[in-house]
């Protein structure tokens, strides 16, 4: 729940997937009364770090978060922060770090926020598509945030 507005996903169902416990539920997820200007994960973080990392989606943020690594994600990749939100970051870390998705938009919306407000972009390895498909394929040991 985030200040009092839900938040609900329902499962994907693959196509010709026959369970009649299933039947009639939607193969989409959905936001109820979601604002532009609610971070998921920006609730959870310790109030000192090292760094917070910008991902490019709640999936990612939670692929990041459960390795160890503090993240927030915005709507999405073509939302800039607001300035409020970075002046109340700023004094509880020593860096702000982005990790988009590794393609076109994502490299295009990284290099925003680093010409705009300084953020260091980490480059995913080519064939990574985005965080959370890096965690399948490597360790976060591996991940390098500098």
């Amino acid at each position: 729940m985030l200040n009092g507005r839900i938040k609900t996903y329902v499962p994907q169902i693959p196509e010709g997937f026959n369970n009649s416990s299933f039947k009639g539920q939607k193969k989409v997820f959905g936001y109820k009364n979601q604002k532009k200007s609610d971070v998921f994960g920006l609730t959870q973080l310790p109030s000192k770090l090292d760094y917070i990392l910008f991902t490019a989606g709640e999936k990612d943020c939670l692929a990041a978060n459960a390795r160890g690594f503090h993240s927030i994600s915005l709507q999405s990749e073509n939302q800039l922060p607001e300035v409020s939100l970075l002046k109340d970051l700023a004094p509880r870390t020593k860096g702000l770090v982005c990790c988009y998705d590794n393609d076109e938009a994502g490299r295009k919306a990284a290099q925003k926020l680093e010409d705009k407000f300084g953020l260091v972009s980490i480059t995913l390895p080519e064939g990574v598509k985005d965080i959370a498909d890096y965690f399948l394929q490597y360790t976060a040991e591996v991940l390098d945030l500098y």
